[in-house]
């Protein structure tokens, strides 16, 4: 055994193996990192925005703390903080709150659980990086908490861990798109109906590709809303409080409205898309949706092959009113897609009396493919039995080329993520699809062939 590992070997205690083994392997990738490792992975935006950014590294162990501390600042950031336990950091929060916590999970005290519970309560919507040397079904139920409680997760790192495993999860706040997160009491249902009054709707449209040879095959749909100040807000905001109000109707009939009118326009160019539109469950209860969405797309001389309707696995309760409508949905040839797959409960009894055409990998599992074989495992299972079943996959979130070497490896059909494109306003549409065919198609089906060989 050569390099950092060999001295970690010699050491007995466990525990002190893997503190030793971590700082000796971080180090060596530390005196390895230079600039051009950084912007293969981080675009000039990524970075800057990182470099802006006030920074909280919480970890028992003054070592582990240098090397992270480290690491950030040769990524050029400055605002660097360090606290050698939760409560330390809740002080430090106090006193000025961070963009991102970098947390270990096992620390005496306030360990790392108890901390990100505390930072959902304190600042919700933080980024938080946890980094345990805990296995890896202990690290995703970690995530998976996390994320049930409002954090961004920006992934959860194995210790050791490789440099540009903690620069592709950094990129994760890095190309945060510049939507506001609002709560429910800083946006109101009065917000919203003014907003629906006044068309302050907008649809964004995030690329799909076909991994088998790149080309671009549609788009999903995804709704913002403008504010009275013209700043965009994220659906979380609005979504829940439209569903309770009874005003998911109408914001439905104007997603609808104006992704098929687009869709039109791009036909009308020569521009044949598919796309995917995402409809609330509580939407699924309008028995007549069909012929609705239907005669909308008659309007525009669409016909229903060109369409997807997604529901969210964890928003579909089983019952007379949904299997009704989406049995009319698929007899008019609209598609059914079974978004965030993975993330709810008896997905096998959804998938066996459902008629779903496609099933959407959750970005979860995506994004743990390359650094877990127990998350690998999940992704080829799903691939394989969704192809069983008849079903396209569609991988969500693919962030990097190791994400798309995987799951194309593994036959997954579609990719969708910011490797090929954060979501577009419509304007920007055309010159990407340009630029994709000219130029990002051929990159990266190059650079994953290199790397597989």
């Amino acid at each position: 055994m050569r390099g950092p590992w060999r001295a970690a070997k010699l050491v007995q205690d466990p525990g002190l193996s893997v503190l030793i083994s971590f700082a000796l392997h971080s180090l060596a990738w530390a005196g390895r990192l230079k600039t051009t490792a950084a912007m293969e992975i981080l675009s000039a935006p990524q970075l800057k925005r990182l470099q802006g950014s006030d920074v909280l590294v919480v970890d028992d162990s003054a070592a582990i703390r240098s090397v992270l501390v480290a690491l950030l600042q040769r990524l050029g950031i400055a605002h660097i903080r360090e606290a050698e336990n939760g409560l330390s950091a809740m002080a430090l929060m106090q006193q000025r709150a961070a963009d991102i916590v970098l947390c270990d999970l096992n620390m005496p005290g306030m360990d790392g659980v108890e901390l990100l519970r505390t930072l959902a309560s304190a600042s919700p919507g933080i980024a938080v990086l946890p980094i345990s040397s805990l296995d890896a079904r202990l690290r995703f139920a970690v995530s998976r908490m996390a994320g049930e409680l409002g954090l961004h997760v920006l992934g959860v790192l194995a210790k050791p861990f490789k440099e540009e495993d903690l620069l592709r999860a950094l990129a994760d706040f890095g190309q945060a798109p510049a939507v506001r997160t609002t709560t429910a009491t800083a946006f109101s249902a009065d917000d919203l109906a003014d907003a629906l009054d006044a068309n302050r709707i907008e649809i964004h449209y995030q690329p799909q590709v076909r991994m088998i040879d790149a080309e671009l095959v549609g788009f999903e749909a995804l709704v913002r809303l403008r504010d009275r100040d013209g700043e965009l807000v994220s659906p979380d905001a609005f979504i829940a409080m439209s569903e309770s109000n009874g005003d998911i109707h109408r914001l439905t009939h104007q997603i609808i409205e104006r992704s098929l009118k687009q869709l039109s326009l791009w036909s009308r160019q020569g521009r044949d898309f598919a796309l995917s539109v995402n409809l609330s469950a509580a939407s699924m209860t309008q028995l007549d949706l069909p012929e609705h969405i239907e005669a909308i797309a008659q309007s525009y001389g669409l016909s229903a092959d060109r369409i997807n309707i997604e529901l969210t696995e964890t928003q579909v309760q089983v019952g007379a009113e949904l299997y009704d409508v989406m049995t009319r949905f698929r007899m008019r040839g609209f598609g059914l897609s079974i978004d965030d797959f993975g993330t709810g409960d008896s997905s096998l009894t959804r998938l066996r009396s459902m008629p779903f055409t496609e099933l959407k990998i959750d970005q979860e599992f995506v994004r743990g493919c390359t650094r877990s074989q127990e998350q690998q495992s999940i992704v080829n299972s799903s691939i394989e039995l969704g192809h069983q079943l008849g079903m396209l996959i569609v991988a969500e979130g693919v962030q990097s080329p190791e994400e798309w070497d995987v799951l194309g490896a593994v036959g997954c059909d579609i990719a969708q993520g910011y490797l090929i494109s954060p979501p577009l306003p419509p304007g920007d549409v055309p010159a990407w699809a340009n630029s994709w065919k000219r130029l990002n198609a051929e990159s990266i089906m190059s650079r994953a062939g290199q790397e597989s060989h």
